[in-house]
């Protein structure tokens, strides 16, 4: 308890032990134990659900998730998660040191994967699909580039870490399965890409073994054939799945922003906007295209439906168009205000 002691004079608390469950809770108990009412706890989590840290706390309403994404001193976004139970005072204190921290600040409901987590296992779930299908890596790498992301899906989950991917995708196997994506390239169910390669010791870009071969400290443009080979994908042979980049890249982009859309749809998202600003500055989403409910709206909701319809067709129906989009669609509805559309009154 010594070690605890001089936090009962801080405002906020700021956990970022391991990302183990029962670790967690044991260092709230600590906290909540030296400090009054009116202490925030905020844990920097990317995968443990905020409801599950918070049962059995003292103060529930006071413990908040957040979500810095790596290399955290270049990222912009901050995440911060609050559950139903969380008081305004929390949510204001929390997204206050975000912004004196010189972060970007989005505020989400909990849920498995947050928003940012969610969106994107499900962008590289369809990724990992594509190259089950046949797409060559290199061709998947560079059309997502071609695009406008910062990275490939593979680069990405490299520098993110294959490990901590592994543990986001376990936590949101449920949803996975719902969206019909299986985490077996036969179908028969098990460990997903992430966690086999994750056993086999490819953790990424931080120990130099990944999807792709590491000089030193630098990504080569060499893939690793022994990663592939563990995680049970085809192999990369030059020549092989030379598909379309333009029409992978725009199912790809639909796909994120499906999931978007059905982030909005479940409330765990507050807005459209927060939904962009999480998109573009947490997770490279193109920022030409002003993230996935801008991109919606300049597509056209009638339009993005008949895009979803025809990909539903080819892919079947983890690619059908959200309800929520839908609706607006029919009503004629878009995400913002068009330009030059004045706001209605509060």
């Amino acid at each position: 308890m010594a070690a605890y002691a001089e936090l009962a004079e801080a405002d906020v608390t700021i956990e970022a032990v391991p990302e183990d469950l029962g670790l967690k809770r044991a260092v709230l108990a600590e906290v909540e134990a030296v400090t009054a009412p009116g202490h925030l706890f905020a844990s920097n989590t990317s995968a443990i659900r905020i409801e599950e840290l918070a049962a059995g706390a003292e103060r529930p309403e006071a413990v908040v998730g957040m979500h810095y994404f790596s290399p955290v001193q270049k990222m912009p976004l901050r995440e911060v998660v609050v559950t139903r139970r969380t008081e305004e005072w929390a949510v204001a204190t929390a997204t206050a040191l975000g912004l004196r921290q010189g972060k970007s600040v989005i505020v989400v409901l909990d849920g498995p994967g947050f928003y940012t987590n969610r969106v994107l296992s499900v962008f590289l779930a369809e990724a990992m699909l594509a190259l089950q299908e046949g797409v060559a890596p290199s061709v998947l790498e560079a059309a997502m580039v071609g695009a406008g992301f910062p990275l490939g899906p593979l680069a990405l989950m490299d520098d993110v870490g294959i490990d901590v991917g592994a543990k986001i995708e376990s936590v949101l196997a449920p949803l996975l399965a719902e969206r019909g994506y299986v985490t077996h390239p036969s179908g028969a169910g098990g460990p997903g890409p992430s966690a086999r390669l994750t056993r086999a010791g490819f953790l990424g870009r931080k120990v130099r073994k990944g999807f792709y071969l590491y000089e030193d400290d630098a990504r080569t443009r060499q893939l690793d054939v022994r990663a592939f080979l563990a995680a049970g994908l085809p192999l990369p042979v030059d020549g092989r799945g030379q598909w379309p980049r333009e029409e992978l890249a725009e199912r790809l982009l639909l796909t994120f922003a499906r999931e978007a859309v059905s982030c909005l749809q479940d409330g765990v998202l507050r807005s459209p906007r927060d939904g962009d600003v999480g998109a573009v500055l947490g997770l490279g989403f193109p920022p030409f295209l002003g993230g996935p409910f801008c991109m919606l709206d300049e597509l056209g909701l009638p339009a993005a439906v008949q895009r979803f319809e025809a990909l539903r067709a080819v892919h079947g129906e983890r690619l059908s168009p959200p309800t929520l989009l839908l609706e607006m669609a029919a009503a004629g509805h878009r995400f913002f205000p068009a330009r030059g559309t004045k706001r209605a009154p509060a």
